[in-house]
């Protein structure tokens, strides 16, 4: 291991990778950018909650409370400000929107390049864990019963978000997009890990309940293996058979009528 940055002001709380070797991490209410042999640091309103690079891995967002700060390769900084405490972040794949995961039971999203609001809600519980399809059509959540997945194509268009696989008695707390086929990854909260595809009930188990609620999920980047770990200690890792997954032509689409998504200017 090679250590890429030290200090004593504090824990470091949040992390990311970006393109070219470019690193970002934060310590309270500072985000640190590291690349080229070079540092860089700005203070934020509030302390760092999330970061993110975009595709592109030159834009970096910073979540807090109050919003989300831009900061820009050359060192600019642009605010999308909405309120409350917005605690996990996803970029669309072609880095158009923005989408946070808050405390308050909500998603919050911006088109990018013009900060137009998105209004993602209903909730029953928190949605922390945030997946984009890999061809960017829809966003799928934590939070739920069930994986909520809510339109991209554009975002408002569709209302209602739909839902994939089967309804479970214990929340969904974390999921995966499939890098290459529209499947998900979902974990839940008594630890067990299943398969499913946007708008279908059909689900293939391949982690039972135990060993704490799932806190991890990662595909490799070819699509064939997922990664997955738990509150109390447990790492998984399962290769999956080549063509075992096929998209399902005529999907039934269910959508949760709790749910609502609204586009502003």
């Amino acid at each position: 291991p090679a250590v890429l940055a030290s200090g004593s002001d504090g824990w470091v709380t949040a992390l990311d990778c970006g393109a070219a070797a470019c690193h970002a991490y934060a310590r309270g209410r500072h985000a640190y950018r590291i690349g080229a042999g070079s540092g860089a640091r700005i203070a934020l309103p509030a302390p760092v909650t999330a970061l993110a690079f975009d595709p592109a891995g030159t834009r970096l967002a910073i979540a807090h409370h109050g919003g989300v700060t831009l900061w820009e390769e050359d060192g600019t900084t642009r605010l999308l400000p909405w309120h409350g405490y917005h605690r996990a972040l996803a970029w669309s794949p072609d880095g158009r929107y923005l989408v946070t995961g808050m405390q308050e039971n909500a998603l919050h999203g911006w088109r990018v390049a013009d900060g137009g609001d998105i209004e993602m809600g209903g909730y029953p519980g928190q949605a922390l864990s945030l997946s984009f399809s890999h061809d960017g059509r829809f966003l799928c959540t934590s939070g739920a019963m069930r994986p909520v997945c809510w339109g991209f194509d554009p975002p408002g268009v569709q209302q209602q978000p739909g839902e994939a696989g089967m309804a479970s008695r214990t929340p969904v707390t974390r999921v995966a997009c499939h890098p290459r086929q529209l499947l998900i990854a979902a974990g839940y909260h008594n630890g067990a890990v299943a398969l499913c595809q946007p708008g279908s009930h059909e689900t293939l188990f391949i982690k039972g309940a135990g060993a704490g609620a799932v806190n991890a999920l990662a595909w490799s980047p070819d699509g064939t293996g997922l990664a997955l770990g738990t509150q109390e200690g447990l790492c998984g890792w399962l290769a999956m058979p080549p063509g075992l997954f096929r998209p399902r032509a005529g999907a039934r689409r269910d959508t949760h009528a709790n749910h609502h998504q609204e586009l502003t200017a």
